[in-house]
């Protein structure tokens, strides 16, 4: 149908439990094997902030072989892109190809897959504890776990939805309710397991079930 194929893989680097049967793998090689697809379609993003946990750098990276789309880009640039030191700050981060390469991706692979699975152990025991049917997508890239505390509203609407979490923000834990991710069905979650320290997240892990708890 002559459409653009516009990918952001803003998680690329962050695939710590790759399928067997289907691993990640990047839309550019797919586009350079694949001699059907047309390269010029193809407008690919991503990002620091995920990969190196670093949202506050504001700046991300484009790219297309399409000419006309990169000149119309840069028309753009002039009112937003990044300032000299977030320029400055991203070259020396990336120009240590090896550092990246061989010791950070590594490094935050294995920690990132070690904090997912504590968080399953950790809802596995909520489970257990608390007696309701919890539900949970397990995560095979980036830092947040979906978990479905449906069972524990009086009605599954987004009203109570909202209720709860009231309840988790008057405890001091701070999830993502699922209506803000466009979800249509009530009582899902974000909950993020990474952080700088395991012990603050597990705080924030035993907030919540202090909050399932009491609620209701």
């Amino acid at each position: 149908h002559d459409l653009f194929v516009i990918l952001d893989e803003i998680y690329d680097l962050a695939v710590y439990d790759p399928m067997e049967q289907e691993p990640f793998e990047s839309a550019i090689k797919i586009f350079d094997q694949d001699s059907s697809l047309d390269k010029n379609k193809l407008i690919w993003m991503s990002g620091l902030s995920k990969n190196f946990s670093l949202p506050g750098l504001r700046t991300a990276v484009m790219y297309t072989p399409n000419k006309e789309v990169k000149e119309s880009t840069k028309r753009f640039l002039m009112y937003q892109g990044p300032n000299a030191t977030t320029e400055f700050l991203t070259r020396e981060l990336l120009e240590d190809k090896a550092w990246v390469k061989e010791v950070f991706i590594p490094e935050s692979l294995g920690r990132l897959k070690e904090a997912r699975d504590k968080a399953i152990d950790f809802l596995e025991n909520l489970k257990v504890l608390t007696k309701k049917d919890i539900r949970w997508i397990i995560p095979r890239a980036g830092f947040f776990i979906l978990v479905d505390f449906s069972e524990f509203l009086k009605s599954k609407t987004f009203e109570c939805e909202d209720k709860l979490q009231s309840e988790f923000i008057e405890n001091k834990v701070l999830v993502v309710p699922g209506r803000q991710l466009a979800m249509n069905i009530p009582g899902w979650f974000r909950v993020i397991f990474s952080g700088h320290q395991w012990s603050v997240v597990d705080e924030g892990l035993q907030r919540i079930q202090k909050t399932l708890l009491s609620f209701h």
